[in-house]
């Protein structure tokens, strides 16, 4: 007796099931508005102008819930190779059959536990719109992680919401939104130097003033 292979379930069009709104596939318009889509290509594209910045093209980066893959390709332009991880095997499934290759693999991790990486090994870790659905204590382990997974003095390029006190939580999946000067206290408790905002002056960000772009540098000399 054989098994069938589980496949990726797509919602149909005109619907946007609960389950599937803090997951974008940029290729489905029929079910996500246009705004939502163009705000998470913006924040990929952001990522990819830091990476840039940084390097030119940077050897390998880690793309840390990468859900779809989309942002995973977006990233293999300023990159020679791009991992993505994520925790949902189906999402997986669909993007090493939309995007896999050589130079871009996906794996499977729980974001929570240690990352299945070597130390030392990414030129760059991006991470967004993902540390704001763990309590603080596996957040900050979390970014431990992506610390140890950076080569020294590579990079943390991170979005996350702002956390504003009258408005409340942005999502019911979030767990734990950071104000700005808590983000940048648990990045800096990880062990990242240099951490810098980006605000309306870069050309990405510019039109979400409710959310945080930072970026970080392991130091070259680890004590």
């Amino acid at each position: 007796m054989t098994t069938k292979k589980k496949t990726f379930i797509r919602p149909a069009a005109s619907t946007l099931p609960a389950e599937f709104e803090e997951r974008i596939d940029i290729d489905r318009g029929d079910i996500y508005p246009k705004e939502m889509i163009d705000r998470h290509v913006a924040r990929y594209r952001w990522a990819v102008g830091q990476v840039t910045r940084r390097y030119g093209r940077a050897g390998w980066t880690l793309d840390a819930a990468c859900g779809t893959g989309y942002g995973s390709l977006m990233l293999m332009s300023a990159s020679h190779k791009v991992l993505g991880l994520d925790l949902n095997a189906d999402v997986l499934q669909e993007a090493r059959a939309r995007f896999g290759g050589s130079l871009l693999t996906f794996r499977q991790s729980d974001f929570r536990k240690q990352l299945p990486i070597s130390s030392d090994q990414f030129d760059a870790a991006v991470c967004i719109e993902t540390i704001e659905h763990f309590d603080e204590s596996h957040g900050a382990n979390f970014l431990r992680e992506l610390y140890r997974s950076v080569v020294p003095g590579g990079i943390l390029i991170l979005s996350t919401p702002s956390f504003d006190k009258e408005r409340g939580m942005t999502s019911t999946y979030h767990v734990k939104e950071y104000t700005p000067n808590e983000m940048v206290a648990i990045v800096t408790a990880a062990g990242f130097v240099d951490i810098e905002l980006d605000g309306p002056d870069n050309l990405w960000v510019k039109d979400m003033p409710g959310f945080i772009f930072l970026r970080a540098r392991k130091p070259e000399v680890v004590r």
